[in-house]
């Protein structure tokens, strides 16, 4: 996201004039932005705390010795996150990441429909990708967590 701002910034510099006079603006926008990104943060590192936890209370630290294939590290991961499903901080941190992330995302489509001339808002088609990725990488381990809720709600 930030190469393809710089290079339309390059590509686009005599009609950066426009917007010049918007500097209360896109100070607010830079602030959303700069808590948006601290929000990601805040939630990885409380959902890698979490799993960090249990992957030492299973004295697990010294995994990369037990794994020789992908399988047992796929089978290590999903045994590790059925364990950290169950962590209210794992819970919050992803759901902060998450959130975190979407604001992320959400901050430039804004910043093009506020700040820039209706010429140039074929930009929102990479603003609604960053979006649309967002999503898509967080919906699996979100099924993955449903999953296994499930699969712990039938067993019990």
């Amino acid at each position: 996201m930030i190469v393809l701002a710089v290079g339309w910034t390059v590509l686009h510099r005599p009609h950066l004039r426009e917007v010049t006079g918007h500097g209360r603006t896109i100070g607010v926008l830079a602030g959303a932005l700069v808590g948006a990104n601290a929000l990601y943060v805040l939630g990885l590192a409380l959902s890698a705390t979490a799993i960090a936890r249990h992957a030492i209370a299973g004295g697990e630290l010294s995994f990369w010795r037990r794994i020789r294939r992908f399988g047992d590290l796929r089978r290590w991961t999903d045994d590790l996150i059925a364990r950290a499903v169950d962590d209210r901080w794992f819970r919050v941190g992803f759901a902060v990441n998450w959130v975190g992330a979407l604001l992320a995302a959400l901050v430039p489509p804004v910043a093009v429909i506020t700040l820039l001339p209706v010429r140039n808002w074929s930009l929102l088609a990479v603003a609604a990708l960053d979006v649309a990725g967002t999503m898509v990488l967080r919906m699996p381990v979100r099924a993955r967590i449903r999953r296994l809720e499930a699969t712990r709600r039938s067993a019990a």
